[in-house]
């Protein structure tokens, strides 16, 4: 096996692709995303009867221009070279498809081999990439496309689908995706809704969200030798990883590990108390298992997957799901038309506000975010009277109840 350029693919390429400019977050989970597209369906951890492959669905959240797709284009640059220069036949899905030409573009199944076995394994691997979420497939324009990625992110042994123009299903073997996506926080309300959560979709993303704009410091000029010189050892390095193929080995310490993750996560789940948070946050612990694989191969070709890769990879998703309450509230106020935008945007801007906020200032700021006024007072009301809101004054307002 060729030695690699890096101890640690994932920390080389957040040092290739820091630029001053991007969240350090949206440089490490872009790399998560290549390295997951690299590995395709052709490295698994079996868990008893549970297969796991190392595939993800990456949302970056911010706010425009906060540096979404600049922290993307770096990445799939090497997918793209990787592609050109390693293996021509890496499927890589468009970012402006229907759902029925991405069946059909994963109706083609290749076929790789497992070192130590003589027959060849099947898959059907694909990469969807998209810089900005409201101008891609994602839209959900054209056909079911995301009920179709929602399926297809199980990297189920057989898919079938059957499409309007179809006369018989289509079945597709052993079929594995990856995404990358960028996404305002506006845009959300169509990515995380009662329909995407409660159906799973939204669910299966991992979102990686930025608040505010960061402060820049960008670097300026040619790209220097030096970026030139690890992109190719990342490219190398990346070819190499894309090569391996076979199932990966739990050390004692993983397995120990992931037996007490899992019997926390448990209780976790049980006592969120919201239907919404408890689907939407449901496959954390299957989020750990995957990102700890992807760990393991950042350092190495052996496939053994240890105690430290899962307690790393626990730690990281801890980082990224503190945030899940702040994206579902910032999905649905961003639904202006749905009474539950209005609560939610009440509640939200009372608890911004430190808990307590004069009625006026309250009223200026659901106007200034686009709202209609007169929806508010109804709203306002009946916060009151369910006890979540309490006036302390004539003109001041105070959170009761926040249910974050």
């Amino acid at each position: 096996m060729t030695k690699r350029n890096f101890p640690d693919f994932l920390s080389a390429y957040v040092d290739y692709a820091r630029d001053g400019f991007c969240p350090e977050s949206f440089h490490f989970w872009t790399g998560v995303s290549i390295l997951a597209a690299a590995l395709e369906r052709k490295v698994s951890l079996r868990g008893g009867e549970v297969h796991y492959v190392p595939n993800f669905y990456i949302m970056l959240v911010s706010p425009p221009g906060a540096g979404k797709s600049t922290a993307i284009e770096p990445g799939v640059e090497l997918i793209e070279l990787l592609r050109k220069e390693h293996d021509t036949n890496f499927r890589i899905i468009p970012e402006q498809v229907t759902e029925p030409a991405l069946v059909d573009m994963m109706k083609i199944v290749d076929r790789f081999q497992v070192p130590g076995l003589a027959e060849f394994v099947p898959q059907s691997a694909g990469y969807f990439y998209a810089s900005e979420a409201s101008s891609s497939a994602l839209q959900n324009v054209c056909g079911d496309f995301i009920a179709t990625m929602t399926a297809m992110y199980d990297c189920p042994k057989f898919f079938r689908k059957k499409l309007k123009s179809d006369q018989r299903p289509t079945e597709i073997e052993c079929v594995c995706m990856n995404m990358l996506s960028g996404s305002t926080f506006d845009y959300l309300k169509n990515l995380v809704n009662a329909t995407t959560v409660m159906g799973g979709f939204a669910s299966r993303v991992t979102y990686v969200v930025q608040k505010t704009r960061p402060e820049r410091t960008p670097k300026w000029g040619a790209v220097s030798d030096r970026d030139r010189k690890l992109r190719r050892e990342l490219l190398a390095d990346l070819a190499e990883i894309h090569r391996l193929a076979g199932p990966m080995t739990p050390d004692a310490g993983f397995i120990s590990a992931w037996e007490a993750y899992q019997a926390e996560f448990g209780r976790f789940l049980t006592s969120i108390g919201d239907p919404r948070m408890e689907s939407l946050l449901a496959r954390k612990a299957t989020h750990v298992t995957k990102l700890a694989m992807l760990l393991s191969v950042s350092e190495s070709s052996s496939l053994i997957v240890t105690g430290k890769h899962f307690e790393q990879a626990a730690s990281l998703i801890e980082d990224v799901t503190m945030d899940a309450g702040h994206v579902l509230s910032t999905a649905i106020i961003a639904n202006k038309e749905s009474q539950e935008g209005m609560t939610e945007l009440i509640i939200h801007s009372v608890k911004e506000s430190g808990g307590r906020i004069r009625t006026p200032r309250l009223k200026r700021m659901i106007t200034q975010s686009g709202n209609d006024l007169n929806r508010f007072q109804p709203t306002f009301d009946m916060l009151i009277a369910s006890g979540r809101l309490r006036l302390t004054g004539s003109d001041t307002v105070e959170l009761l109840v926040d249910t974050d």
